[in-house]
């Protein structure tokens, strides 16, 4: 049986345009792909642009004059998901999930309550978290997973047990149906049908500190391109993408040929550190995140499989990102100044 097919939202029903549009997809029939197959359209911006950094990770060395590398990984394409609810063994789950959006559509177009929707929204959630792993799924992703190096959670077990990451791959396919993902599409008239999600899923990185890099400023809506500003926290980054407490230390290079300058001290309150080793990370990966005018980044969620992360209050007393001025130094000019070429001026060469 096929998927089930929400109605079209109210604005589209009244011919309304949507303010943007979201990038094309092209659905594929594997359960899972290798870096090497990461096309735009195949899997969303996050893959994309992954698969094209590994690509030129050994000229960003040998520009840099140090060992570029970037995680291993595996993605679950566009096409993944309605595959899974449109197994046989999920026929219940796509029936709940399919309620739930006709109660969200029906809802919306009568103005119902914020309880109304967060009762609908929360039953879309659930029956995508409900469903069961098709037949030949995990043999598939652990199949790709040995071939391109990710770690042996992603290849599964002798045991036969569900795999650590598929629960968490199901939160990330339910975050589409969150409160503010919701909200964000329905203020811009799109269709729930046209966002696709798939997965991308890799080692979890014992990274000491973690940085976003925006080719510009993202606070001014009229900062040129190439005005490099960066952002660093300690730790794994999911506190600077998760939205979390505090700032992180923020610094930028206003033109090209411009030095680093140091725009904001780091006060996240939280530390997120690799946990147990092996640990996977289950990313989500849209076709509606890095498009004009509308910031998809963010909407939806990534998690990490049991026992991958621990969480600490931050100790700025000893973090040497605070106190150790030429290392401070070393972190942000390293990211964004220009001259001499350092780490991300010379990956934005490969991007622009």
């Amino acid at each position: 049986a096929p998927p089930p097919t929400p109605p079209p939202s109210p604005a589209a029903t009244a011919g309304a345009t949507a303010a943007v549009a979201l990038s094309a997809v092209t659905e594929s029939s594997a359960w899972a792909i290798a870096p090497p197959q990461y096309a735009r359209g195949v899997v969303g911006g996050k893959s994309a642009n992954l698969a094209r950094l590994g690509e030129v990770a050994s000229a960003v060395g040998a520009a840099l004059g140090m060992d570029v590398r970037v995680p291993p990984s595996v993605a679950l394409p566009f096409g993944a998901f309605e595959r899974a609810l449109a197994a046989p063994e999920n026929a219940l789950a796509a029936a709940l999930l399919n309620d739930a959006l006709v109660d969200l559509e029906r809802g919306a177009a009568a103005a119902a309550s914020r309880e109304a929707t967060l009762d609908a929204l929360e039953a879309a959630r659930e029956a995508v978290e409900s469903l069961a792993m098709p037949a030949g799924l995990a043999e598939e992703v652990a199949s790709v997973a040995a071939a391109a190096g990710v770690g042996a959670r992603a290849q599964g077990d002798e045991a036969g047990d569900e795999p650590a990451w598929w629960p968490e791959v199901l939160r990330v396919w339910a975050s589409k149906w969150t409160e503010r993902a919701h909200a964000s599409r329905a203020a811009l008239g799109l269709p729930e049908s046209e966002l696709r999600m798939g997965v991308l899923i890799m080692d979890v990185v014992p990274a000491d500190y973690a940085f976003v890099l925006h080719s510009r400023d993202p606070t001014r809506a009229d900062a040129p391109r190439g005005s490099a500003m960066g952002e660093v926290v300690v730790g794994l980054g999911e506190t600077l993408v998760g939205n979390h407490p505090g700032r992180a230390l923020r610094f930028a290079a206003g033109a090209p040929g411009a030095c680093a300058s140091l725009l904001a001290l780091p006060s996240k309150l939280e530390t997120m550190r690799a946990g147990a080793p092996g640990a996977l990370i289950c990313r989500s990966d849209s076709n509606g995140e890095d498009l004009e005018n509308f910031a998809g980044a963010g909407l939806y969620d990534s998690h990490i499989t049991e026992d991958g992360v621990v969480h600490t209050f931050t100790d700025y007393a000893h973090e040497r990102l605070l106190w150790d001025a030429p290392f401070g130094e070393a972190i942000g000019g390293g990211g964004a100044a220009r001259p001499p070429p350092r780490g991300g001026s010379v990956v934005l060469q490969f991007f622009d």
